[in-house]
């Protein structure tokens, strides 16, 4: 019973975090003066921070501690949904072939480095906590 309840939960998470995902895009895909950007993105990354400070300094329950992680994972899928967005359609092409080649090929890295990002999101939505196996006390065993 235990472990059907666990697979149920994750099923859960990943389809929480599937829309989630899917409302970040949409979000990420709306036109946005620059400054307006600038003001939106410093204000998140300021939430990211204080909410890094508060875990550090507090001494906080493990559920506001996951909450915390939670929307911190949220904050940066949309910045570096909103960043790509930006790439795309504001710096790629127009100023040359070679240019357009280029960075063309600088937008794939990004493209990739975001992937990575957004799987290593997945490892930290909801982490393990392992109980370290204890050494021997003879060090020749």
């Amino acid at each position: 019973m235990r472990k059907a309840s666990r697979s149920w939960s994750n099923l859960f998470t990943g389809i929480f975090f599937a829309i989630v995902i899917l409302l970040l895009l949409m979000l990420a895909v709306l036109p946005i003066q620059n400054q307006a950007q600038i003001y939106m993105s410093l204000s998140l990354l300021a939430i990211m921070m204080l909410g890094l400070f508060t875990v550090k300094r507090l001494s906080l329950s493990s559920e506001i501690v996951d909450a915390l992680r939670v929307l911190n994972i949220f904050i940066a899928l949309y910045l570096i949904f909103r960043y790509l967005v930006w790439r795309a359609e504001f710096t790629i092409g127009g100023y040359g072939v070679i240019s357009t080649i280029f960075g063309s090929l600088l937008f794939a890295a990004e493209v990739y480095a975001a992937i990575y990002a957004v799987l290593g999101f997945f490892v930290n939505f909801s982490p393990r906590t392992r109980q370290p196996i204890p050494l021997p006390q003879d060090i020749s065993a």
